[in-house]
């Protein structure tokens, strides 16, 4: 069925139950059943920037390059408002939404006035609060959301300097620090070392994470909540020999 959408950047994405397609064409958000079928018409869309199937059927998508989140009732009707660019911010578009399961919050990428500059942002689908933007411009993923892999992929998504991992231990150890009180902490490390180490057993960070982070060459910052602690900072493979330094487009998990 795939094969019959048309070419034109459709963006497809599939309803919560796999028995609908949706997708852009024409100008407008359309849907098809996966067996095969004809399109139906739900909403115009003139240049549109992702969309999302909700587990209650309704759809968050965003119509246009430059404006927020669009809600469509599965029960039908007008599309209706759901975020609004805060033009005070410099937020120029809210796009490229993506449903949570099991969880009643949206994902989705704020784009700036500022070339290249982007944040990733989470609204409530009952209160329509915006929330996940910590002080300073880090980006910090939580819950049913936050798993080593979904921030190291979000982080090199909206392209930030580095991505924070928050854990029961301060970062990486010669040793496990709950068995071993002859552990130290390792405070810089490579990225192929952390691999090896993976390899070897350690579960610290999940080995496709690693993977993930080696493959967009990102800097991983792993932490504990105690601020006092130790922390460990896995380099990049272009910053080799490189040691701490701050930055300031964070994603933190």
């Amino acid at each position: 069925m795939i094969s019959e959408l048309p070419m034109q950047a459709p963006q497809p994405f599939f309803s919560a139950d796999s028995q609908w397609l949706a997708f852009f064409d024409a100008g407008k958000l359309k849907k098809m059943p996966v067996e095969g079928g004809s399109p139906v018409t739900l909403a115009e869309a003139p240049t549109p920037r992702g969309g999302t199937w909700i587990s209650d059927g309704s759809i968050v998508f965003t119509p246009v390059s430059r404006g927020g989140l669009m809600w469509l009732p599965a029960s039908g009707g007008p599309p209706q408002p759901l975020t609004l660019p805060d033009e005070k911010r410099g937020e120029t578009s809210h796009r490229q939404p993506t449903f949570l399961p099991q969880t009643r919050t949206v994902l989705f990428v704020t784009e700036y006035s500022a070339p290249d500059e982007r944040s990733l942002q989470a609204v409530s689908l009952d209160t329509k609060e915006i929330r996940s933007v910590s002080p300073g411009g880090a980006v910090t993923s939580l819950g049913r959301g936050g798993s080593d892999l979904t921030a190291v992929l979000l982080a090199a998504a909206i392209r930030a300097d580095a991505c924070e991992l928050i854990k029961d231990v301060p970062g990486y150890f010669t040793a496990d620090p709950h068995r071993d009180a002859a552990a130290q902490p390792i405070h810089d490390l490579g990225i192929d070392e952390a691999l090896r180490m993976a390899d070897g057993g350690c579960d610290l960070v999940q080995r496709a994470a690693l993977a993930a982070a080696a493959h967009a060459d990102l800097h991983l910052v792993i932490r504990s909540m105690d601020a006092a602690a130790p922390v460990s900072h896995v380099h990049s493979r272009s910053s080799h020999g490189v040691r701490h330094q701050d930055h300031s487009r964070r994603a933190a998990v």
